[in-house]
């Protein structure tokens, strides 16, 4: 754990180098501008701290998720570039895998070779299912009545899953979020539940089989798995993501976590999923719990604490970009969070 500790503290001087190196970079300059850099000053240096962050990737630790807006192609701040966030970050989920640039796919193999920090994305069920809606709708207000019908969802479902599952070999992510919400059964009618267990049985059954042939990517799920009524997915899953965006609390993120820890489910791996503060500093609701507490570092204490009956493997923080821009450090919550989350413990 010192080790741990150790390479957090490491990966905080050489950010702050980075930054004294820059002689006050403001993030306005040209990204052609060549800075001096702790790798060109003192490259045995930095050497013998990739390979100590690398080591740290692979030990016992609470894992760190970071959610990445790369929409913007033509970055003009370090905030919109992949491999300017916090090297002790494990996993960044990119938003847009489907539009990927050659810079994207560079910054991406840089992360992982040098740091260890691999790339994922998110195939949604619930953004399938309004893409359909929205796209039926235009096609029925435009047809001529001799027209085809729409596609119907289990086709569209099967071929839209397909397309994005295969983003992964194409620009070299590293696996794949499969986000499928889970509901009650109990309360819906046999219609409802027919077409629940429909898509349930499809849209998860495509993960499973892909993850069976795709031995070299990582599957993570996301969702309320107390729902999920194959839970043969769990044995290919690495993590499970519960969202807690609309917590207030710590008693909010447990009780999600709790809940989730139902019969079937994996107690090892749950990591739970809450927002970065907005760019709107009027904005009191994203990102903060009751009490004007960061949402990401009150996360950060409850993944850190331990519990005798479940496991919360770590913390997944979305739209870090937000949280880069401080005038003395960047991401500075981030990476407090994941500080707070692999703290020492005291003999």
């Amino acid at each position: 754990m010192k080790t741990i500790i150790n390479i957090l503290r490491l990966s905080a001087a050489c950010a702050a180098s980075l930054l004294m190196l820059a002689s006050c970079d403001t993030d306005v300059e040209s990204i052609d501008i060549n800075q001096p850099s702790i790798e060109s000053q003192n490259p045995e240096l930095y050497k013998q701290y990739l390979g100590k962050l690398k080591a740290y990737k692979q030990s016992a630790h609470k894992i760190m998720f970071a959610g990445f807006d790369n929409s913007n192609k033509l970055p003009y701040t370090q905030a919109q570039h992949i491999n300017a966030v916090p090297d002790s970050v494990d996993y960044v989920i990119l938003s847009n895998p489907e539009a990927i640039n050659e810079r994207e796919i560079k910054e991406m193999n840089e992360i992982r070779e040098q740091k260890g920090t691999k790339s994922v994305y998110v195939v949604s069920f619930d953004d399938i299912k309004q893409q359909y809606i929205d796209e039926k709708a235009d096609y029925d207000a435009q047809k001529a009545e001799e027209a085809a019908e729409f596609v119907d969802f289990k086709t569209y479902l099967a071929d839209s899953v397909t397309s994005r599952l295969s983003y992964c070999n194409r620009f070299g992510f590293d696996g794949v979020i499969m986000a499928f919400k889970g509901k009650e059964t109990i309360t819906m009618t046999e219609l409802e539940k027919a077409e629940y267990v429909a898509n349930s049985t499809l849209f998860l059954g495509i993960a499973k089989d892909w993850a069976e042939r795709n031995a070299g990517k990582e599957l993570m799920l996301q969702g309320k798995p107390q729902f999920y009524l194959d839970q043969t997915i769990f044995e290919h899953a690495k993590y499970i993501l519960t969202p807690c965006q609309d917590a207030s609390s710590a008693y909010g993120v447990l009780s999600v976590v709790q809940k989730a820890c139902a019969e079937g489910v994996p107690a090892d791996r749950f990591v739970p999923v809450v927002e970065t503060m907005s760019m709107d500093t009027s904005d009191k609701v994203t990102g903060w719990w009751s009490g004007n507490v960061p949402a990401s570092l009150g996360a950060a204490q409850v993944v850190a604490a331990f519990y005798p009956d479940y496991t919360i493997a770590g913390l997944a923080v979305m739209n870090i970009n937000n949280d880069y821009f401080n005038s003395t450090f960047v991401y500075p919550r981030i990476r407090t969070a994941i500080s707070l989350m692999n703290t020492p413990v005291k003999n």
